[in-house]
């Protein structure tokens, strides 16, 4: 984990796990944000991210885009 506020200093692992002890444990989100040494706006972010990504999954859209951009890999140049 680092310790910043950029979200390119955080690895999608340490936003994964910080976005799950958001959900399973009663901290308070300014709690979290000191533990971390993240800033409010960036967890939003993050956590906005992170729910639309489960939207797409759960109806079956982020397969549609999946699809998309494997036919854009396969392209040739």
């Amino acid at each position: 984990m680092q310790g910043s506020n950029s979200n390119s200093r955080w690895t999608a692992d340490d936003r994964i796990r910080i976005l799950m002890e958001s959900l399973t444990t009663n901290i308070t989100l300014a709690e979290l944000c000191r533990k971390y040494n993240l800033k409010p706006n960036v967890f939003y972010s993050w956590k906005q991210k992170f729910i639309e990504g489960g939207k797409l999954a759960l109806t079956g859209s982020g397969e549609n885009i999946n699809k998309q951009i494997q036919a854009e890999n396969e392209r040739p140049y």
